[in-house]
């Protein structure tokens, strides 16, 4: 048991040391930036209106869905 347990811990380490050291690239071999941005990016007015417009799409998608299926 105590074996499975440091076996565990060993596996643990040797991830965190891949995750912290490894390098992301892109196909031509640049490296990329994985940081997250600081601030969020400015809410647009266009948005909020195209996520209206997939919400009635998807709602009417539902309800084709349910005309389709045999009763």
């Amino acid at each position: 048991m105590l074996g499975a347990v440091a076996s565990e811990v060993a596996r643990g380490k040797a991830l965190q040391f891949l995750v912290d050291n490894a390098q992301v690239v892109d196909p031509d071999g640049n490296p990329l930036d994985l940081t997250l941005p600081d601030e969020e990016p400015p809410e647009d007015s266009t948005d909020s209106t195209d996520s209206t417009d997939s919400t009635d799409s998807t709602a009417s998608e539902d309800t084709e869905d349910t005309e389709d299926t045999p009763a």
